[in-house]
């Protein structure tokens, strides 16, 4: 039996190696993703907390269970976003609607400066937007654009990563979230216009 202290020495690549021999080192994989989960679920996908702990409780029987399939040349981070994306993404399917959620709070402003830092009219159009503003304009693009700028500006994920997540090509990871910065822009200039007027 490995020691509680060796178990959090150990990378997730190791503990999942050792499962079979020893199912309770998943506990640590637990402990380490559940925030960092919950936060990904919640941004994706507006839910409310009872639904949030429903996904997230299915996303980890489902890594359990593929466990022994995890191919150990990718990356275990990608590898458990990319089952987290698509429970989430198949729970708001199956209930076709965005549920009212709190998925931005006021502190995480930095995410979104990070976003906007390397398009000037972007950031221009974005200067002084209410955090509630962008909120509900990410909830208007289309779900890959929402999901790639999660996972790039508040997950800060490399394009690899990414890439692996959402299976598509690095390249147009690239593409996308250029796609995805011009889609909130326009989401955000649409919805302050009511105010402007």
């Amino acid at each position: 039996m490995s020691s509680i202290c060796n178990r959090e020495e150990l990378t997730n690549e190791e503990l999942m190696a050792g499962l079979s021999a020893e199912p309770d080192l998943y506990a640590v994989i637990m402990d380490r993703y559940t925030d960092k989960l919950s936060r990904y679920i919640k941004r994706i996908s507006f839910v409310r907390e009872d639904e949030l702990e429903d996904i997230l409780q299915e996303v980890f029987v489902k890594a359990y269970e593929k466990s022994t399939s995890f191919d150990r040349s990718l990356s275990f981070n990608a590898w458990i976003y990319r089952i987290t994306h698509n429970t989430a993404i198949n729970y708001w399917k199956k209930n076709k609607r965005y549920r009212e959620g709190e998925s931005l709070d006021e502190d995480e402003s930095e995410y979104l400066e990070r976003m906007l830092a390397d398009n000037s009219t972007l950031e221009e159009i974005m200067r002084g937007a209410d955090i509630r503003l962008v909120q509900s304009a990410l909830k208007n693009i289309k779900e890959k654009y929402r999901a790639i700028l999660i996972l790039r500006f508040f997950e800060e994920q490399n394009y690899q990563e990414i890439s692996d997540v959402l299976k598509i090509p690095p390249g147009t990871v690239a593409t996308n979230i250029h796609r995805a910065k011009k889609a909130l822009a326009k989401q955000v200039t649409l919805l302050e216009k009511p105010k402007r007027t």
